[in-house]
């Protein structure tokens, strides 16, 4: 009998081979996030996308042989596509962030779906070089934020930008157990003058102190909950878009009047002109919507100002006074991920958009990493674009380093579970682990 040669290095080599891929990428996220300017991250994108596709087909091969998409995720895909060819078809606008957006979509599916997430790994040292260079950036734009910084709040225009990003960074420092990172980013709430940001961290502290309560009364080391369901992901993004639509209609009506102050005073509150124009903006979105039916085929792209006559709000001040308003109120672009979307690319192309991005996170949206997926969910109904481009990317990335390490909290309760089931005076009862086939899709 001849005895099969096995290769007891392939595991060990596709590992370190992922590895690189995946180091790549984090010098992307690094770069357009952290290191470079506005003007300069599109060409650093282009750039380093190229190099990750041509890495994954070098060192991801393996894995790629290996992925078997389902038929859902197929179907998709090829609804996006049609959707894409539709709009290049009919639409006399420009298609710029239509294939800006496209390509940081597939980059997640490449990377997150198509590579399994159980090879995903990267080296320490590549972890600590982020981890050193993007801390360096954060202390330099909270602690010292004037206009000749040139790391003015990540290169972003808005602070509450600055403040998505600065939490995601967050999120990666407490599930990478990065303690001064951590303790940075909350005084930074502090420091940076940012509700969307003090909210997504409230939001992070209520639901890891649940998740830290059950895990200390079951008195054992819980198991990964089940993932949630693409189906219900996609459905809360529809929630997302009804909920705004009448939330937005009855603050226009109800709220605003009289009481609304300046949103430049020290005493605002919730009741202020920044939400005012928010919600109208919102409103007048939706009137648009329905008086153009072409919508659905295909949207307005970066002529969304242009063509719905609003003013640019870091442009020409007579431009932008005599942009459109709606109830007194001058009109922004929309501050909601789903509404932003249907205007620039079109109904079609959001249903699969979000089809997709629903299917690709599915696999790491779970009880336990709650604290990642819906604060940010949360912030993307009062602002526009943070589930396109580079924040898409960062958000996925952080939540899939969520969904393999425990963070502060679970590690704190699975050592005192420990303990317990240690004692002699104290029975625990071991709850049978039930293996659920395809928890990573």
């Amino acid at each position: 009998m001849i005895a099969q040669k096995t290769d007891t290095t392939a595991p060990s080599a596709r590992k370190s081979h992922i590895g690189i891929v995946y180091s790549i990428l984090m010098v992307l996220l690094l770069l357009v996030l952290f290191l470079l300017s506005p003007a300069n991250k599109v060409y650093a994108s282009v750039v380093l996308t190229a190099v990750l596709v041509i890495a994954t087909g070098l060192f991801g091969r393996e894995e790629l042989d290996e992925t078997k998409m389902s038929l859902p995720m197929i179907l998709c895909l090829f609804g996006l596509a049609g959707s894409i060819l539709l709009t290049m078809a009919i639409s006399p606008y420009s298609m710029r962030d239509l294939f800006i957006d496209t390509s940081f979509l597939l980059l997640t599916v490449l990377f997150f779906y198509c590579i399994r997430p159980s090879s995903f790994e990267i080296s320490p040292f590549m972890k600590r070089v982020f981890y050193c260079l993007a801390l360096a950036v954060v202390l330099v734009s909270v602690f010292r934020r004037d206009a000749e910084t040139p790391y003015y709040v990540f290169g972003s225009y808005d602070k509450n930008y600055f403040g998505v990003v600065l939490f995601l960074f967050f999120c990666w420092c407490w599930y990478e157990k990065r303690k001064l990172g951590v303790a940075v980013c909350v005084v930074a709430a502090l420091v940076l003058n940012s509700r969307g940001y003090q909210m997504m961290l409230l939001c992070f502290a209520l639901i890891n102190a649940v998740i830290w309560i059950r895990a200390r009364r079951k008195g054992s080391v819980s198991q990964p909950s089940r993932s949630v369901h693409p189906v219900v992901l996609f459905l809360l993004f529809a929630l997302m878009f009804f909920s705004i639509v009448t939330f937005s209609w009855w603050w226009s009506t109800a709220v605003v009047g009289g009481d609304t102050v300046s949103a430049s005073l020290a005493s605002r509150g919730l009741n202020d002109t920044s939400n005012a124009i928010r919600f109208n903006s919102n409103l007048y979105a939706i009137e648009q919507i329905s008086k153009d039916p072409l919508l659905i085929f295909r949207g307005y792209d970066i002529d969304i100002r242009r063509v719905m006559n609003i003013g640019n709000p870091f442009g020409d001040k007579d431009t932008l006074l005599a942009s459109a308003s709606l109830h007194g109120y001058r009109v922004v672009q929309p501050h909601h991920a789903v509404i932003n979307l249907l205007l620039k690319h079109g109904v079609l192309y959001t249903i699969f958009y979000f089809a997709v991005f629903s299917i690709v996170i599915a696999p790491y949206a779970r009880k336990e990493t709650a604290g990642v997926w819906v604060p940010f969910f949360l912030v993307g109904m009062v602002m526009h674009s943070t589930m396109t481009s580079h924040y898409l990317l960062f958000f996925v990335f952080v939540l899939a380093t969520s969904a393999h390490d425990q963070g502060f909290c679970c590690a704190d309760a699975s050592r005192a579970a420990k303990k317990l089931e240690k004692s002699p005076n104290q029975r625990v009862v071991r709850r049978r682990v039930v293996s659920r086939k395809g928890a990573f899709i």
